[in-house]
């Protein structure tokens, strides 16, 4: 693998874009990109990748390169260069925020504590709501943050939003990612699910991290699934869903990251990526969630998760 990386590493004429905000991205903001159709194999087996075409080159996400091939990827907003390390795994940002705060992600407790690396268990961080039994409740519309908003964190701190220029208008993005998808089959004998609002604040490096659920967006995830899940013959028969011995949903969706895991996320919308998972292992437990990713009150990113 390490020969692999070297290649990687040489192979200049596969330009490599690195996802930054600053004076690269308004530079690249006059340049037409278009989503390429070409095919990317990492050691004979097909990787997805997404890539766009500028100028004649394929441009991918460099963390989406360190992610496949497995070598270590950061940014450092506070000298705007970024750190290629071949010799280190690489790790994704929500992995690194859990390493820097020496807090779990778990489901198991009523609240959760979250605290820094360091600090005694008597010092509490942040209090975290896991995620509840879930059932399904109306769509509803997007809530899109506005400057000047305040969010209330478990530990009775206010979060304040200071800039969404970013939202819905990722550079990488086909343009925005619109309504929910309508229902295309019925979806009343899949698992039904309610996202419930949290947030997670995280001081690390200096910088002040919020990860704040989209509920709207954990919906998307799940009615992309239900269609899904209605295109396959493995879960849709005579014109219905299949159901367990028990009479239970054939695939539990479940909101949330399985306990123990750390669930690397996807970012812009992709509804191909969420598909691509279902078809691999069209049956058990689902994991899905999205989060709107904050640093210094500026909105980065929304997340998406699967499992």
């Amino acid at each position: 693998m390490k020969k692999l990386k070297n290649i990687l590493f040489l192979a200049a004429g596969i330009a490599i874009g690195a996802t930054l905000s600053g004076p690269a991205v308004h530079a690249a903001a006059g340049l037409l990109a278009n989503p390429t159709t070409q095919k990317f194999y990492l050691q004979n087996q097909q990787i997805q990748l997404e890539a766009y075409v500028i100028n004649g080159n394929n441009y991918v996400k460099l963390r989406d390169v360190g992610a496949a091939v497995d070598f270590g990827v950061a940014y450092d907003a506070r000298t705007n260069s970024v750190t290629i390390d071949p010799d280190s795994p690489y790790v994704s940002d929500t992995e690194k925020l859990a390493q820097d705060t020496g807090g779990a992600l778990s489901s198991q407790a009523s609240l959760m504590q979250v605290r820094p690396a360091g600090e005694p268990e008597a010092a509490p961080l942040l209090l975290l709501s896991p995620p509840n039994p879930l059932r399904w409740a109306s769509a509803g519309t997007s809530e899109i943050p506005k400057v000047g908003d305040k969010i209330k964190c478990p530990d009775g701190s206010a979060y304040e939003i200071k800039d969404v220029s970013r939202y819905d208008g990722s550079m990488f993005a086909e343009g925005p990612v619109g309504p929910l998808p309508e229902a295309a089959c019925d979806w009343s004998g899949f698992d039904q699910i309610d996202p419930q609002p949290e947030a997670r604040r995280f001081q690390v490096d200096g910088s002040d991290y919020l990860f704040q659920r989209n509920t709207y967006e954990v919906k998307r995830i799940a009615c992309t699934l239900y269609n899904g899940m209605g295109n396959l013959p493995e879960l849709w028969v005579n014109g219905q869903a299949k159901r367990r011995a028990d009479g239970s949903p054939y695939i539990h969706l479940i909101v949330g990251a399985p306990q123990g895991q750390s669930v690397t996320g996807f970012w812009p919308w992709k509804d191909s990526r969420v598909l691509d998972i279902l078809e691999a292992c069209p049956c058990g437990d689902l994991y899905i969630d999205a989060w709107d990713v904050y640093k210094d009150g500026v909105f980065l990113r929304t997340e998406y998760q699967i499992f």
